[in-house]
């Protein structure tokens, strides 16, 4: 009996001290599910990814497989995006590819007012399987009041399963 009670004792004082070698994540996948549990704010997820990056730079191994698409597989992503609120535009995007998954998708984003014309680029980390709609979104830069926004996907990353 004292034996039992010296056990749970033990195994309280070990739970309560966090045993760091069972509670600290062991790569950037569980590095980022630990820590974004909970966490609704763009600008925390942004410094979470990147501390996670930071700590494990090899990414997962579905990072280390990424590759930009070919041009045929890039055409197979269609989708629909606007100016949300503020400065955050945002939509979702369909992967007509089957087969890969896509891991960022570079947009750029074109405002015009009157003849003037500014054109910039933008990357979203994003998980869309094969043959699935994700929403994304970047905060841009915005143009002045009555400007008129268009957009195109530039670019994206993706890998094979």
């Amino acid at each position: 009996m004292k034996r039992s009670a010296f056990n749970s004792v033990l195994l309280a004082a070990f739970l309560v001290a966090g045993c760091d070698q069972f509670s600290q994540p062991k790569n950037f996948d569980d590095c980022i599910l630990k820590h974004m549990d909970g966490v609704t704010s763009d600008k925390a997820a942004l410094l979470i990814n990147r501390s996670c990056r930071e700590k494990f730079p090899g990414g997962s191994e579905e990072e280390k497989r990424s590759r930009d698409l070919t041009y045929a597989e890039l055409s197979k992503l269609t989708g629909r995006a606007s100016l949300s609120f503020g400065n955050y535009y945002s939509g979702s995007l369909y992967n007509g590819n089957e087969g890969i998954t896509v891991t960022s998708v570079t947009i750029r984003v074109t405002t015009k007012l009157g003849e003037v014309e500014t054109t910039r680029e933008y990357t979203d980390e994003v998980t869309i399987p094969p043959l699935s709609t994700k929403d994304f979104g970047v905060n841009i830069v915005v143009g002045d009041e009555g400007t008129d926004y268009s957009w195109g996907i530039n670019g994206a990353r993706g890998y094979r399963k």
